[in-house]
């Protein structure tokens, strides 16, 4: 579509959209639609595009994901207690007597039918996870990010040390995930409150540290 004006000796008349007319006409090219042109012709599409900005950025907020995971929990935990999905002996503690055998529960073959086998098999889960969690915090932020990051080059270790410790790592990392297997396997919360208190007991330590070292905007 051209806007055109016909020329005459007075060069005074209006401007007029006749295509049809016979008289020469000077081409007009119109303004070219900007992203904000378009908007004010269709702001259905300006809101949606807002709409969806704001969603991305609730759902990429560590809050959100942190009450989703506590709702979840809560509600999981809550329908599991009213129908009895943990069975009878899940908020049991002390020797206790398999449901399902009617023998004493085991743990890596422990028969736990006396105060001091489940106190010792309450400080081999404790220790565990202490040992576990401290390992994973030394070696995977200290060691790792030097190793298997491609921009550095240089490794603040010895070479030895270095070798040694990623080739045994899969032994150590499997031998603690099977402890706590079992740990969780017996279906008791005697058994797996050991686990929340070793990590506990490093990683808060751990994570405090590295908070303090940060600035933060509020």
């Amino acid at each position: 579509m051209y806007i055109h004006k016909d020329i005459n000796e007075d060069m005074n008349e209006d401007i007029k959209l006749n295509v049809e007319s016979d008289t020469d006409f000077l081409l007009l090219p119109l303004k070219k639609n900007t992203e904000g042109d378009i908007d004010a012709v269709n702001p259905h599409n300006s809101s949606n595009t807002v709409n969806i900005k704001k969603w991305e950025q609730l759902f990429n907020n560590p809050k959100t994901a942190l009450l989703v995971i506590l709702i979840f929990l809560i509600a999981y935990f809550l329908s599991e207690g009213l129908t009895g999905g943990f069975g009878n002996n899940f908020l049991s503690f002390g020797p206790t007597i398999d449901e399902s055998t009617g023998k004493p529960i085991t743990f890596m073959g422990i028969n736990l039918d006396s105060w001091k086998d489940v106190c010792i098999v309450y400080m081999i889960i404790l220790l565990s996870t202490i040992l576990q969690s401290y390992y994973s915090n030394v070696v995977y932020k200290t060691l790792y990010p030097y190793v298997f990051n491609p921009a550095v080059d240089i490794v603040p270790f010895s070479k030895f040390w270095t070798y040694l410790i990623l080739i045994i790592d899969p032994i150590i990392y499997i031998t603690f995930r099977i402890i706590i297997f079992y740990a969780t396997a017996t279906f008791q919360i005697q058994y797996i409150l050991p686990q929340f208190l070793g990590s506990y007991i490093i990683d808060l330590p751990f994570t405090l540290h590295w908070l303090n070292g940060k600035k933060y905007t509020s």
